[in-house]
């Protein structure tokens, strides 16, 4: 994250996950978070600090209990099954389970063939276990003036274009945390901007006044908000 000279206050923000989000196996997610101060009172903000997630990670998912051997013997033994049915069983998709059931097999690539399936079809349980539930368990901490704005942005990234998208926005005006105790704790519903109802975000956000030197103080205490900002660049 980009740094500051010195601050008055720390903020640190948890995030452990956001779930309610639409499957998509081409959707991953990041957090990224912003702290910026009003240049001047009721203003532009400026620039502070920032920083971004990793990407949100799956939470377990039932195909990772079943070993590739095990997953190519479910399916055998329940041919003629419903695919809805055997997928839900292995935790897969669908269409997986519809391959399976039409592949022909012949003594010629079969294992292979078998162990790509079961790759596959594990990854997609992945990708869209990441999609819909995206798992963080992280800890930003940023410092920045105590007149400050904290924006937590939910950010999805489409494949295989890379392309980013702001879906969600979590906000808090700081100045006004730290005068309630200085400690929230979620779950925090978030609107979806593209209208599709709301998402829910499992964390807390927490501000903390840091020790200035006494050679700072006068100095500190002189400062605006915006020269804050300026200070830290």
């Amino acid at each position: 994250p980009a740094g500051a000279g010195f601050a008055q206050a720390l903020v640190s923000a948890r995030i452990d996950e956001v779930h309610g989000l639409p499957p998509d196996h081409h959707h991953k997610y990041f957090v990224r978070a912003i702290v910026s101060c009003p240049t001047t009172l009721g203003r532009t903000k400026a620039a502070g600090t920032s920083d971004d997630s990793t990407l949100g990670e799956p939470i377990a998912v039932v195909s990772d209990n079943f070993s590739d051997q095990e997953m190519v013997r479910i399916s055998q033994e329940l041919q003629g099954v419903p695919p809805d049915k055997v997928a839900t069983v292995l935790g897969i998709s669908p269409e997986f389970a519809e391959e399976f059931a039409k592949h022909k097999e012949s003594d010629s690539g079969l294992a292979e063939w078998q162990q790509d399936w079961c790759l596959r079809a594990r990854t997609q349980a992945r990708n869209l276990a990441a999609s819909s539930r995206p798992q963080f368990h992280t800890i930003f901490h940023l410092p920045t003036g105590v007149v400050s704005h904290l924006e937590l942005q939910l950010v999805r990234r489409k494949e295989p274009s890379n392309a980013e998208e702001i879906v969600a926005v979590y906000e808090n005006d700081l100045a006004k945390l730290a005068e309630a105790g200085g400690t929230l704790k979620g779950p925090f519903k978030l609107d979806l901007r593209d209208g599709d109802g709301q998402c829910t975000l499992e964390g807390s956000v927490r501000i903390r006044r840091l020790l200035v030197p006494r050679d700072q103080e006068r100095e500190t205490s002189e400062l605006t908000s915006g020269d804050i900002v300026d200070a830290a660049r």
